[in-house]
């Protein structure tokens, strides 16, 4: 073996990865990053088994999922259960980089698509539609 994941010409580069379910990462993600493809959270274990089988173990890993509690539990499997050496999530996820990009002028949004969220926690106003009753 020896090629890693397989991508050409990125064998030392970070493998980002979408930590979220599929129908979240098909309305929006981040440029360059591979969906894991699930349904549940809890079949990303098998899906990150197969994926990373072979990868080097020092090989940089990125995380990201919506708000940063499945990246913490994804990168504790990374380390813990498949040894990764050289793991890092987005704090705050999605939420937080977007807050981040809003609130600074000057940063170029590298995110694509929509955030597909339940907005029980937003801080937004209402929009209009959901006003009228």
């Amino acid at each position: 073996g020896g090629e890693g994941g397989g991508e050409a010409g990125s064998s030392v580069g970070p493998i980002l990865l979408d930590c979220r379910n599929d129908y979240e990462s098909s309305a929006g993600t981040f440029l360059g990053a591979e969906p894991l493809d699930t349904s549940v959270f809890s079949e990303s274990w098998e899906v990150l088994r197969k994926r990373l089988d072979g990868v080097p173990r020092e090989r940089p890993i990125m995380t990201f999922c919506t708000g940063g509690i499945r990246c913490v539990k994804t990168n504790a499997f990374l380390e813990q259960e498949l040894g990764f050496t050289n793991t890092f999530r987005l704090r705050d996820g999605i939420h937080g980089y977007l807050r981040h990009v809003r609130d600074t002028p000057g940063v170029a949004s590298k995110w694509e698509g929509d955030n597909f969220v339940f907005y029980e926690h937003d801080d937004a106003a209402p929009s209009d539609d959901e006003e009228v009753l």
